[in-house]
């Protein structure tokens, strides 16, 4: 027997029920994010596109057209990429690789104009610095902490990409819980513009923001970089300061390969070289 109420509606009429979304505020903000990043990338897209179609007898600017839209394709690629990613978390394919490789390589995609007021330092305390992983997946990990290190540091400033062989538990990293072990320990940090307690602690919720800017880390590319993380059972560490910077660092159990890999094992653990934005 139904609860519904009674049909007021007339004789050969269809009643169609009032429906509500019932969305909760986390997908809510996610379909917005997607929205405004789908919808900025468009429109950018399509303004080139006219520029492009205006310019054909300014050969310069029909090229500076051309190839902001090479770029903004990228863009919406790697955004579609970051979603999939996200939603299908397909397994990774794990083998044996080196974190400085993939360190390198993304160092080398996200090297733009960007670069021209930050400086590098480069830190490859151990070598090679053999984890197992899916190389394609820790290469996009990287990429998107690099990516958000530079965008946290618009006036210019530092960034350490670095490495270190690291013994677990250590003073140094009080407040990461992993197994006992020895473990290659990725670190990307920057001089920018950091963050409070309260953003820290939501970096990597999609498309999290705390106003009408996006925060350092916004979009998929962090919420991304979480998803992988906890794929291969890998622990980020986070210390970032208002006005100091950030650091992130990628705690990866040393692969049992790393042996025949790299010599004088015992004798590269480290305890005081990895960037830290606590200060």
């Amino acid at each position: 027997m139904s609860d519904a109420p009674a049909s007021t509606a007339a004789p050969g009429t269809v009643h169609v029920p009032e429906v509500t979304l019932g969305l909760s505020a986390d997908a809510e903000q996610f379909a917005r994010g997607v929205a405004d990043d789908f919808g900025d990338l468009l429109a950018s897209l399509s303004g080139y596109a006219e520029l492009a179609l205006e310019c054909t007898n300014d050969p310069h600017m029909r090229t500076v057209a051309l190839v902001r839209l090479r770029e903004l394709s990228a863009r919406g690629l790697a955004l579609t990429q970051q979603l999939r990613t996200y939603a299908r978390r397909d397994p990774p394919v794990l083998r044996v690789i080196d974190a400085n490789e993939m360190m390198d390589a993304a160092l080398a995609a996200t090297t733009d104009a960007r670069s021209a007021d930050i400086d590098l330092d480069l830190r490859c305390n151990v070598a090679p610095a053999v984890v197992r992983g899916d190389a394609a997946m820790l290469q996009q990990v990287v990429t998107a902490l690099i990516t958000n290190a530079h965008e946290a540091m618009p006036a210019g400033g530092t960034l350490t990409a670095a490495t270190n062989l690291v013994e677990m538990p250590h003073d140094a990293a009080r407040t990461i819980i992993v197994p006992a072990g020895l473990y290659i320990v990725l670190t990307i940090a920057d001089t920018g513009v950091g963050m409070s307690a309260e953003t820290t602690s939501r970096m990597f919720e999609p498309f999290f923001t705390t106003g009408p800017r996006r925060t350092h880390g916004a979009g998929m590319s962090l919420a991304t970089v979480a998803a992988i993380t906890a794929q291969h059972g890998w622990v980020i560490g986070v210390e970032s300061k208002v006005e100091v910077g950030t650091a992130i660092s990628l705690y990866m159990p040393l692969a049992a390969e790393a042996v025949s890999f790299v010599p004088g094992l015992d004798d590269q653990s480290s305890r005081d070289t990895m960037p830290s934005r606590s200060a």
